[in-house]
């Protein structure tokens, strides 16, 4: 078996094809006996080595602390650049913050917790708003209560029955979740970017979650009508009597913040990450991205130059240039040896027109000219300051090879990696590539994707048996904060059922309201009280609780963007109008959800009003 012209090697044995959701991902296995396989190296002082990850299979019972101890006991003997090696279990590779070389599929532990917390949070949402409708329920059946405690029914007879409707409405609700879940395993892909799958394992590890948290939800939803129910008299049921409303009012309105403190937070979340992308996605990269492709050539290609050549003569091609290396790919990093101020350059090795295709601005000094190839280079902004020089005039890249390259040119700062990491210093050395791995062609703005048909046409006449692997610069930009995307449609997705629950709180307490005041708004509006004076008097105390939720929530969104934020060495400000506009929104809402149930109240024959109960 012959790869990418870059090993050969003979096949003995078939595998089964790895589970689709483990960590470990391979479609071939080499032996690394034979160093040809050895995929990576480094070297230092002349000694080179091959890192790589071991898995072993220790004995039951092995002290990983000692086994560790022991191989670092002699690892200084082999004069490699590494000062301790150590061993981790398999279990905890996926969650891992280690970062060292590895192909390994990684989850983020930081996402995770968000998610937890948005959903810790739906369940609270939920269970307020189940909780007042269980209190107002209670209270709307206190007559039928004191009727049966006076046929002899008992507080603990009361308390059964609430707690009985309580569970059987919460596992028929579950039993609903489970159903709706399994029906939605399918499209996680969308939202998560990877379809999710539920196995036994999965369940019994995650059954003492599922029951906690259900017990829970039962308790919680349950004590507050027993605790109502321990408070009064048969007297006081008989006769109707409601309670303390003024302190049950204060409950509800004290939940009723926290829904909207919640929804205000969330939507301001959801506007802040959203403008990070949007400004990540639109910021100048230093190179222009537009309409411009990046063509991946096979390792040992031969024909990079003619290849180049022929894709010229098409009238949409304005120019092209090869690359060893690109922005998104960099393949060769080397020191500056500048003693004890040394620091690393990401190197780009390039041919002719790469600075016209690239669209970057040389700014001191001159391009290449016939006879610079392996012997001149150009360095960046970030590069001159750190090299801590005035001009370029008479400076050399020594990278340690023959005296190195002289510098000719400083060119503008351009981003090789995401916005998450700050501007590196960069060499672009000129070379008359013969291993280039990078064609890069700008195209003119015109019917795309007959454009690729052309130019895979002319790929064919090179190398007819492998496909055209290619992909768009700012397609390749976009890609590089998936994981922000993802984030961004999930936490939008649970903003809006959030939202969704805010709505069904406020509804329920609108509907108490106009419930309570209804003799009331009957007794204003015949002494003279116009709709709008009644509106006014239902929505401002909606009003009241956005502010003070507006208040709490605009400090926590902060704070947890800001953390967010700090995940990016280049980042949107947190402006103020971002949280301003969550406010406004969340207050838009609110009106919008209660304004028909107000009209309705405010518009109602005061005579029926009077007449209620």
């Amino acid at each position: 078996m012959n790869i990418n012209n870059f090993f050969t090697g003979t096949v003995t044995a078939i595998i089964n094809d790895l589970p689709a959701n483990s960590t470990l991902q391979a479609e071939v296995l080499m032996n690394s006996e034979n160093e040809e396989f050895r995929l990576s190296s480094t070297c230092n002082n002349g000694v080179c080595y091959n890192p790589t990850n071991f898995f072993l299979l220790l004995k039951e019972g092995t002290d990983t602390g000692g086994f560790t101890s022991k191989l670092n006991g002699t690892i200084g003997s082999y004069g490699m650049d590494v000062d301790s090696i150590g061993v981790q279990n398999l279990a905890d590779i996926y969650l891992s913050s280690l970062t060292m070389k590895s192909a390994h599929l990684k989850g983020n532990p930081k996402l995770l917790k968000i998610f937890l917390a948005i959903a810790v949070l739906i369940i609270l949402l939920s269970s307020i708003n189940y909780l007042n409708y269980s209190i107002s329920i209670q209270y709307a059946k206190l007559k039928e209560i004191g009727i049966n405690k006076t046929n002899g029914a008992s507080w603990k007879h009361l308390v059964n029955y609430s707690f009985t409707e309580v569970s059987l409405g919460i596992f028929i609700s579950m039993a609903i979740s489970v159903l709706i879940t399994l029906l939605m395993l399918p499209y996680t892909r969308i939202l998560f970017g990877r379809t999710l799958v539920i196995s036994i394992d999965n369940l019994r590890t995650l059954a003492p979650v599922f029951t906690m948290a259900i017990l829970g939800v039962i308790l919680l939803n349950s004590l507050a009508p027993i605790y109502i129910l321990s408070k009064f008299k048969v007297t006081e049921f008989l006769s109707g009597f409601r309670g303390k409303r003024n302190r049950t009012q204060f409950g509800k309105q004290v939940m009723l913040t926290f829904q909207f403190t919640a929804s205000i937070a969330l939507i301001a979340v959801v506007m802040i990450i959203f403008k990070q992308l949007n400004f990540v996605k639109h910021s100048d990269l230093g190179y222009d991205k537009e309409l411009l492709v990046r063509i991946n050539l096979p390792n040992k290609f031969q024909s990079a130059e003619a290849f180049k050549q022929e894709t010229e003569k098409l009238q949409f091609v304005k120019s092209s240039a090869i690359s060893f290396g690109c922005p998104g790919m960099i393949n060769m990093r080397m020191g500056s040896n500048t003693g004890e101020n040394s620091f690393d350059l990401n190197c780009i090795s390039i041919g002719d027109d790469y600075l016209k295709t690239m669209g970057i601005k040389l700014l001191e000094g001159r391009e290449f000219n016939d006879g610079d190839a392996e012997k001149v280079c150009l360095i960046n902004q970030e590069a001159k300051k750190q090299y801590q020089w005035e001009n370029i005039e008479g400076k050399r890249f020594d990278n340690g090879q023959e005296g190195g390259y002289e510098v000719v040119g400083v060119i503008n700062d351009f981003n090789v990696k995401s916005f998450h990491t700050e501007m590196e210093p960069l060499v672009l050395v000129y070379s008359k590539l013969q291993d280039g791995n990078v064609l890069s062609v700008k195209l003119t703005p015109d019917n795309i994707g007959q454009q690729m048909d052309q130019i895979k046409a002319v790929w064919k006449k090179f190398s007819p048996y492998d496909p055209l692997s290619f992909t768009f610069y700012d397609d390749q930009v976009r890609a590089m904060y998936a994981k922000e995307e993802k984030l961004a449609k999930s936490i939008t997705f649970f903003s809006f059922i959030a939202i969704v629950l805010t709505c069904m709180g406020i509804l329920g307490q609108i509907f108490l309201i106009t419930i309570y005041r209804t003799k009331e708004i009957g007794i204003r509006k015949i002494n003279g009280a116009k709709v709008s004076e009644v509106l006014v008097l239902l929505n401002r105390d909606f009003v009241k609780w956005v502010t003070i939720a507006f208040i709490i929530a605009t400090p926590i969104a902060y704070y947890a963007m800001h953390k967010w934020l700090e995940n990016f060495a280049y980042k949107t400000s947190l402006s103020w109008w971002i949280f301003a506009l969550a406010g406004v929104l969340a207050l838009g809402i609110a009106l919008l959800t209660v304004s028909f149930q107000s009209w309705k109240a405010a518009t109602r024959n005061p005579v029926e009003a009077l007449r209620y109960e």
